[in-house]
């Protein structure tokens, strides 16, 4: 992975984003520390490393649709009574 401090960053831009749209990966660094990582695009921002989205490609996980969280409490005619949920885990986990 190719590093570049940010005064060679500044000059030579062009050549950095051609190798990040090529696939590399460049370290940005100021004064020596690493500050920024160059990355190729991908959909939705999502890191190209991530692991799960390694696993999307390989078709082991399918990843839901980018926007809001589509999780909700259910209605509270739905809901278990207060406490419920902790005796049933007591009585499952018994004298543990």
């Amino acid at each position: 992975m190719p590093s570049v401090g940010i005064r060679t960053l500044k000059s030579r831009l062009s050549e950095f984003v051609r190798l990040a749209q090529a696939g590399e990966r460049v370290t940005v660094t100021n004064r020596g520390t690493p500050v920024v990582d160059l990355v190729p695009h991908s959909a939705h921002g999502r890191d190209p490393d991530d692991a799960l989205l390694q696993l999307a490609r390989a078709g082991v996980v399918r990843l839901g649709a980018p926007g809001p969280a589509t999780c909700t409490r259910p209605p509270a005619e739905d809901r278990l009574p207060d406490g419920i949920v902790a005796d049933l885990l007591d009585d499952v986990r018994g004298d543990r």
